[in-house]
């Protein structure tokens, strides 16, 4: 049967393996209760390396697996405000705090597994920071350091044989270390503009601007596999290159024949992923649906209903559907803003200004 926990204080993840989530700070606890039993009101319960790297990158950089263990970013307590690194053991379901999760005081916004390494962005003061911790928490460091600006914020990144690349306020950048994990070494190079996402695949870079989705070789010139203008949430399975559109998921062979093919036509799309062959996506709830749910929120959480609708920000339900298309079906019934696919398991948040994270087991 399908299932789903949550769960609000540490001491209790250590009890049992389907209890990993934890709650926000404690002045958003009470709107966390509300908006949760609003929205779980009434609803039934229902792999590569590199997929699962772009799945958590298109969802908000806040969950990883790497086949033992999963990483979450949230806030330990009700009565805590900085949000650290966690780990949870995938057999035991015990938690820790990865020791120089604290040397992020707070400042942790994403982060991303390479190899055998974490892969972080953090704001402090007036710089976004992309550093790297070892997986087991004890070395850190930082790669390079951006300003902070109203028109410009890091919405992706990686690295892979020495680069750090970057999505920097609608430019993609790459930027060499020093040699392996250390601080950058000369200035970035600006690898294209007006770009939307990108993704590392073996010695392949792919990424989405404004004029198509482009393939670059290494030492080659960009090439265009798609003349699309308005893709975004790339993420590469196989040969096939998948991205998103205003008119729903679709993917392009990457063997230079330009074909694209549909994998779902949906106008309400907000991320997807890709993984073992099936793509999960979250489809939007309708206007009229949510301004029902801003209505209710507003009224039990003690707000105003534009502050309701900023939290459902991306709201929706669950859908999956075979990578080379067909019928989606629904996943769960549950709303979600956020979710990652690992471990045989769904993780989510239904909001994405919250940290509380559920587990769902498919039926």
């Amino acid at each position: 049967m399908s299932e789903q926990t949550a769960c609000a204080a540490p001491d209790a993840a250590t009890k049992t393996n389907k209890r990993i989530g934890w709650l926000a700070i404690a002045g958003l606890c009470v709107i966390v209760a509300v908006t949760i039993a609003l929205m779980l009101r009434g609803r039934a319960s229902g792999g590569g390396t590199a997929v699962t790297a772009e799945c958590n990158a298109n969802n908000y950089a806040q969950f990883a697996f790497d086949g033992d263990t999963l990483y979450f970013a949230g806030y330990p307590s009700v009565s805590d405000t900085t949000v650290e690194l966690y780990t949870v053991d995938a057999k035991t379901g015990e938690r820790q705090t990865l020791a120089s999760g604290q040397a992020l005081e707070g400042a942790l916004r994403r982060f991303r597994l390479c190899g055998d390494h974490i892969l972080y962005l953090a704001a402090r003061a007036e710089n976004y920071e992309i550093g790297y911790l070892t997986k087991d928490g004890s070395g850190t460091g930082v790669i390079t350091s951006l300003p902070m600006r109203g028109d410009a914020t890091v919405s992706e990144f990686d690295f892979a044989n020495g680069v750090l690349y970057y999505l920097y306020g609608g430019t993609l950048y790459a930027q060499k270390t020093g040699g392996g994990w250390s601080g950058a070494s000369g200035d970035p190079r600006t690898v294209a503009q007006n770009v939307s996402s990108f993704a590392l695949s073996g010695k392949k870079l792919y990424y989405a601007s404004n004029t198509g989705v482009y393939v670059q070789k290494s030492g080659s010139l960009p090439e265009q596999i798609v003349p699309e203008d308005a893709a975004a949430g790339i993420a590469v399975s196989g040969k096939n290159v998948y991205y998103r559109n205003p008119e729903g998921i679709f993917y392009a062979p990457d063997d230079g024949s330009h074909a694209v093919y549909a994998v779902t036509y949906d106008a309400r799309v907000t991320t997807f992923c890709v993984t073992d062959g099936t793509v999960y996506y979250i489809r939007a709830v309708s206007d009229e649906e949510k301004a029902q749910l801003a209505s209710d929120l507003a009224q039990n959480g003690g707000m105003s209903e534009s502050e309701a609708t900023e939290l459902l920000l991306n709201v929706g339900h669950l859908f999956r559907v075979s990578g080379t298309g067909g019928t989606p079906v629904s996943v769960g019934g549950r709303y979600m803003a956020a979710f990652y696919v690992g471990a045989g398991r769904i993780y989510y948040k239904s909001f994405l200004y919250s940290h509380t994270f559920y587990e769902y087991i498919e039926e």
